[in-house]
């Protein structure tokens, strides 16, 4: 099975703060944890779809702009 592909969102506001988010007790992935919006890209998606996708689900923010930072095949 090959590796799956996801996409992370770095979001500043005006001062360059950068958003980030806890997890709930419940999720199944990193509970409790902090980090970016993101997720794995599903079948059909490009990276700037998943990006925003995943952005609006877990913060009800609707991206405008991406600028890709970078891509990496290495973990």
């Amino acid at each position: 099975m090959p590796p799956s592909r996801g996409a992370a969102v770095l979001i500043l506001d005006a001062l360059d703060r950068l958003l980030i988010l806890k997890r709930s007790p419940k999720s199944i992935w990193m509970p409790e944890k902090w980090g970016i919006p993101g997720g794995r890209i599903e079948n059909g998606e490009t990276a700037p779809t998943t990006a925003s996708r995943e952005t609006l689900e877990e913060t009800t923010l609707k991206v405008k702009e991406l600028v890709r930072v970078e891509e990496t095949d290495k973990v």
